[in-house]
């Protein structure tokens, strides 16, 4: 049951970065989280606060105005002191310089 729940919760966290909905998946988080994007670009770096998050997704939302990401794989695993969450995705859109965007990865993520 738990990871059912889990699993969820996961979903609607991506769904509401596709409505750039951040409060959202900001309110998930704890204050002292940390986040990585790789890469060597706007987005590329390491956060270590759910202010610098913030300030991340919103980011995200101006460089890609028209994202959507689809989650196509989620398993969980572990208990609530514990937990690590894997979620496959594909995401499309069209960034700001107007070239159709297409990309799949996974977000590895480790609650407690």
């Amino acid at each position: 049951m738990y990871h059912t729940i889990v699993q969820r919760i996961a979903r609607r966290a991506f769904e509401a970065v596709n409505q750039h909905d951040y409060a959202a998946l900001i309110g998930l988080c704890r204050p002292d989280v940390t986040h990585r994007f790789g890469g060597h670009h706007a987005l590329g770096g390491v956060r270590h606060d759910s202010v610098a998050l913030r300030a991340w997704f919103e980011r995200l939302g101006r460089v890609m105005p028209t994202l959507n990401i689809t989650v196509t794989d989620l398993w969980v695993k572990g208990g609530p002191w514990n937990t690590i969450i894997v979620m496959r995705w594909t995401a499309t859109g069209r960034p700001l310089d107007g070239e159709s965007y297409a990309n799949h990865g996974v977000h590895v993520i480790n609650m407690r």
